[in-house]
């Protein structure tokens, strides 16, 4: 049974999205390799704070989301399903084929929409910007 305040190492990039961290697989594994020098497999939280206050000061904005998806949007009509896989699976950080057919589902669903909501088949900058950035506290 896992002792009170240690997750294991595999657990740490799962840990840190449930708190509204977006780190990349890089950060993970710099996490990973502070809190868990030795590679035991398992890393007490108490001193990730300081690490965690780092990865969750990185404020994003609306606008970065709406400008980064306009870099690939030239046309400004969205972007298609298949658009998006294949700037995900070729751009960055390769995301498992798993996560992204999960991602897009979501899209689908969610970011899929005209501006009379009606379904479309292109993903909406304003919705997908909603649906990725962390919700506000008001």
């Amino acid at each position: 049974m896992p002792s009170q305040g240690v997750i294991s190492t595999e657990d740490v990039g799962m840990f840190l999205r449930s708190l509204n961290c977006n780190p990349s697989i890089k950060e993970i594994q710099q996490v990973c390799q502070i809190c868990d020098p030795n590679g035991e497999g398992s890393i007490r939280l108490a001193p990730m704070i300081p690490l965690l206050a780092k990865l969750m000061a990185k404020p994003v904005s609306e606008n970065h989301i709406k400008d980064a998806f306009s870099v690939f949007d030239k046309q400004g009509k969205g972007l298609s399903i298949d658009e998006m896989r294949k700037i995900l699976s070729s751009y960055g950080e390769k995301l498992p084929p798993e996560e992204i057919d999960e991602f897009l589902a979501l899209m689908e669903d969610k970011c899929c929409l005209d501006q009379e909501g009606q379904k479309s088949k292109f993903i909406s900058p304003e919705l997908f910007s909603v649906l990725v950035l962390p919700k506000q506290d008001t």
